[in-house]
C-alpha cells in the first residue's frame, strides 16, 4: 500500500520543503501539490521540495493542459524530474470549471481536450512517460525528456479517456 500527502498551493512557499521532509521522514511515498490559478506556482513549490527531499515522489495535482501549453508543461516536468532525480510525477487534468471561468475559458468538451492535449504533451508510451525529443536552446540537438505521467480526475468518466491517451 502507498501513502500520499496532497496540499493546496496556497501555503507560504517556505513551508512546503519542511512539510515534504516531515512526510518523507514519516514514510509517505508521494507528496502532491495543486496548481490552482492565481496562487503559487506548483513548479516553484516542487523545485524547492525536490531539493529538500531524497526519496519521496513529488507530483503536480494537477496541471491543466488547457491553461498551460503542452510543450511548456513537458519542459517543466522534465526539468523537475531531472532536479528530483527521477522522482517527479505529472498529474494532468482540466481542473475545476470555476477556475477556468475566472480566466474566461469554457472548454466545450474538457475531457476530450485534456485527453488530446495530454497526448500532445507527453507522447506517452507504455510506461506513461514523456519520451518526445525536443531541441535544446544551446546545442540545437534533441535530448530526451522523461517524467512519469499520472492522469487525474474526480470521476471515472473523466479519467478513462485521459488514461487511454497516456497509454499509447
Amino acid at each position: 500500500m502507498r501513502f500520499s500527502l496532497r496540499l493546496n498551493n496556497d501555503l507560504p512557499l517556505a513551508l512546503y520543503p519542511r512539510l515534504a521532509r516531515v512526510a518523507e521522514d514519516a514514510g509517505f511515498d508521494q507528496f502532491w501539490v495543486s496548481d490552482d490559478l492565481f496562487l503559487h506556482s506548483v513548479w516553484i513549490i516542487l523545485a524547492s521540495v525536490a531539493q529538500a527531499t531524497e526519496r519521496i515522489g513529488i507530483g503536480t495535482c494537477i496541471v491543466n493542459p488547457c491553461t498551460m501549453h503542452p510543450a511548456e508543461m513537458a519542459m517543466a516536468a522534465a526539468s523537475l524530474n531531472e532536479l528530483a532525480g527521477g522522482r517527479a510525477l505529472l498529474g494532468i487534468s482540466s481542473g475545476a470549471e470555476d477556475f477556468l471561468n475566472w480566466i474566461g475559458m469554457r472548454p466545450e468538451r474538457p475531457v476530450t481536450a485534456v485527453a488530446e492535449k495530454s497526448r500532445r504533451c507527453v507522447g506517452c508510451g507504455a510506461a506513461s512517460a514523456i519520451t518526445r525529443r525536443v531541441p535544446t536552446c544551446r546545442s540545437g540537438r534533441p535530448r530526451p525528456i522523461c517524467a512519469p505521467v499520472d492522469p487525474r480526475a474526480t470521476s471515472p468518466s473523466t479519467l478513462a479517456p485521459c488514461r487511454h491517451a497516456c497509454s499509447r
